[in-house]
């Protein structure tokens, strides 16, 4: 990213860029309406919603509308630690059963 910039260093920007485009891919034109936006954009606030009455979730990085590889809209969380997987009981953990 800072090398295409003609930058001779590298800030935290460029490492925001990479984080973005490394597992979502480029930007890319999206052609879409209004009424399109709105409906992506509360399907992403949904996913940030959710994260916060959850206990066990990462915590929320970006939530985003900007379409990037085949996807609309992205909700990314920041890992606290190096586990790959969650377990089952720590996802239902924040569930209670009426």
């Amino acid at each position: 990213m800072a090398a295409r910039r003609g930058k001779t260093q590298v800030d935290r920007r460029d490492f925001q860029e990479a984080l973005d485009k490394l597992p979502l891919g480029g930007r890319r034109e999206a052609l879409m309406d209004e009424h399109e936006r709105r409906v992506i954009a509360h399907h992403e606030g949904g996913h940030a919603l959710v994260a916060v009455v959850l206990s066990d979730v990462d915590p929320l990085y970006k939530v985003t509308i900007v379409p990037r590889g085949r996807s609309p809209g992205v909700t990314q969380f920041l890992p606290e630690d190096s586990g790959t997987t969650i377990h089952a009981p720590a996802f239902f953990s924040g569930w209670q059963s009426s």
